[in-house]
């Protein structure tokens, strides 16, 4: 008796990822109505991507509205009824933001090594002889000499 139950449940694991793959083609009347359109209108933007400003093409009826990056400009062009006008995405510059508190003192680096000495310089000029000095006190009478 359990064999037979054994092949029937191998049989429905096996068949079972099929179950989708079975049905008809029908198409619910939902998905027939519904129909999408990628088609761009006049009021889409497409961009459109060049090197240089000089390869933009004339600004014409056909291309208005349209949307071209300019790499060696980093911006946009649109053209527009008065002609290619550059679109500015950045905005004036902010206001400065307050200073940061100052870091800490660095260690002081190790000493250098001496440098070698530098040479005598050149003797210098002799000076002007000074003037005489006072005449000294008249020294002791010596010991009388004998005969």
């Amino acid at each position: 008796m359990n064999k037979p139950i054994a092949y029937l449940f191998c049989l429905l694991m096996i068949t079972m990822p099929l179950a989708g793959c079975l049905g008809g083609d029908e198409k619910s009347s939902e998905t027939e109505t519904e129909t999408l359109d990628f088609t761009p209108s006049l009021g889409d933007w497409d961009v459109y991507y060049v090197a240089n400003s000089s390869d933009l093409p004339d600004c014409i009826s056909e291309i208005l509205e349209r949307l071209y990056y300019v790499e060696a400009d980093a911006g946009f062009y649109t053209c527009t009824t008065t002609g290619w006008i550059f679109i500015d995405l950045t905005g004036p510059a902010g206001a400065d933001g307050t200073n940061g508190a100052d870091g800490a003192n660095g260690t002081n680096g190790a000493d250098g090594t001496n440098g070698a000495d530098g040479a005598n310089g050149a003797n210098g000029t002799n000076g002007a002889d000074g003037a005489d000095g006072l005449e000294g006190t008249n020294g002791a009478d010596g010991a009388e000499g004998s005969l």
